[in-house]
C-alpha cells in the first residue's frame, strides 16, 4: 500500500470519527470541556437538630440528560457527645426529595426501585460521629431518580438518627403493646440544592 492510499484511509477513519464522535455528543451531551474555575460551592448545612446536621452540595449544577448528575452529602455532629445512627446501605440511609418545577415529587428509576424498595441488604448496624467530626457520601442521585426531561430539580436529603437527653445517652422507647424496646429517632433534613437538565 504507497504514502498516498494510506494517508486517504487515515483521513477517512479521522472524517468519520468525528462525525460519530459529532453525533453521540449530540445525543448524550458534551461533557465539560474545561474543569471548574475557582473554589469548590461552600456547604449550606440544615437546620441542627439534638446535634446532628446535613449539608448537601453540587459542582456541576447544569448538566446532561446523559451525564451522571454527582452529589455530596455530608453530616457532622456539632454536640457535645457522640451522634449515634443506625445504617443499612448509603442510599436507603440517606432518602432524598427530588422535585421538578412543579413540585411533582420524581418518580425512581429502575436502578432506584431495586435499591430502595427491595429487601436485600436490610440487616441493621450501629455507628457512631464523634463531635466536630463530619462524613461525606457521594450520590449519582439521577442515577436513583427519573431526571431525563429537560428542567430544574431541587434536591433535599434526610437521614434519621437516635435522639439523645442532655447527657448524650440515647432515649430508649418501649411499645407497650409488645414490651419491644428500641431507640427513639428523629429526623435531620439537608439544605436544599437546585440542578438544571439541559438539551
Amino acid at each position: 500500500m504507497n504514502e498516498t492510499r494510506v494517508s486517504k484511509c487515515l483521513m477517512t477513519f479521522i472524517v468519520l470519527g468525528c462525525f460519530i464522535g459529532g453525533i453521540a455528543g449530540k445525543l448524550c451531551g458534551e461533557l465539560p470541556k474545561k474543569p471548574l474555575e475557582g473554589k469548590p460551592p461552600e456547604k449550606n448545612w440544615g437546620a441542627e437538630l439534638n446535634g446532628g446536621q446535613l449539608a448537601l452540595k453540587v459542582d456541576q449544577e447544569e448538566s446532561d440528560p446523559c451525564t451522571p448528575i454527582v452529589i455530596k452529602l455530608y453530616i457532622r455532629n456539632v454536640g457535645k457527645t457522640p451522634l449515634i445512627f443506625l445504617s443499612s446501605n448509603t442510599y436507603r440511609d440517606t432518602p432524598l426529595v427530588v422535585k421538578d418545577e412543579k413540585g411533582i415529587e420524581m418518580p425512581l428509576t429502575r436502578f432506584g426501585e431495586y435499591i430502595l424498595n427491595s429487601t436485600f441488604s436490610m440487616g441493621l448496624r450501629g455507628g457512631e460521629l464523634d463531635n466536630d467530626d463530619e462524613e461525606e457520601v457521594t450520590i449519582l442521585v439521577n442515577r436513583l431518580y427519573d431526571m431525563t426531561k429537560r428542567g430544574t430539580y431541587s434536591i433535599t436529603a434526610k437521614r434519621k438518627v437516635v435522639k439523645r437527653d442532655e447527657k448524650g445517652n440515647p432515649i430508649i422507647v418501649e411499645d407497650k403493646s409488645t414490651g419491644t424496646k428500641s431507640y427513639e429517632m428523629i429526623e435531620l433534613t439537608s439544605n436544599t440544592i437546585v440542578v438544571k437538565v439541559r438539551r
